[in-house]
């Protein structure tokens, strides 16, 4: 009867983990349209305008793109940091790696494909 309750519990633990610690959900349901574009407030340096430009960039530099996290994501996140840091949380000093944190607070593999696969379109 014990082995059969620990197992149970062993199993509810495992369901609780895993959705605690499951990967974002998908935010991009639809190919990139690439006619339907927007100018971010505050995402253009200044210096870059049409009179600065020098011409294409070499196929050999290498560029950056960050994506943000949702807000909900982003409150997630804050949160955790906080419960690392009170030692009456459960999560407290309870580390993650990099990939841990990408998983849940980074955007879906789904999502990182679709950009992946619009930016090598382009």
């Amino acid at each position: 009867m014990r082995l059969l309750f620990a197992a149970a519990w062993i199993a509810a633990l495992g369901a609780a983990s895993s959705a605690l610690y499951a990967q974002s959900a998908n935010l991009i349901n639809a190919s990139v349209d690439s006619t339907q574009v927007r100018v971010l407030p505050n995402h253009h340096p200044l210096w870059a305008t049409a009179q600065n430009s020098v011409g294409l960039v070499s196929s050999d530099v290498t560029l950056t793109m960050v994506l943000e996290r949702t807000p909900a994501q982003e409150t997630a996140f804050q949160k955790l940091l906080a419960d690392q840091q009170d030692p009456a949380s459960p999560d407290y000093h309870h580390w993650l790696t990099p990939v841990e944190i990408g998983a849940r607070f980074g955007p879906s593999s789904s999502d990182l494909a679709a950009v992946t696969g619009w930016l090598q379109s382009q």
